[in-house]
């Protein structure tokens, strides 16, 4: 375990930390007034809602992506 290349649980504790940020109720401005997904991303509700999305969705990809990309490895080494 000490010499894996990556640290699952590190990636898991990101991924759950972003999740539950993103998720607080009422954190931004887009929850009270949902018109504003439609506007343009630099009027600046809009931009810092678009900007923890995609910073949510990279996290979440590499929770999902890391560990099979490890296993699939160690499936053609073995």
């Amino acid at each position: 375990v000490d010499d894996a290349k990556e640290d699952y649980v590190g990636i898991a504790e990101d991924a759950m930390a972003a999740f539950s940020s993103a998720f607080k109720p009422g954190k931004h401005i887009i929850e009270t007034l949902p018109i504003l997904r439609f506007f343009p991303s630099w009027v600046s509700g809009a931009s810092e809602f678009r900007r923890e999305a995609a910073e949510l969705m990279r996290t979440m990809l590499k929770l999902r992506d890391v560990p099979w990309e490890a296993a699939m490895d160690a499936m053609v080494r073995a």
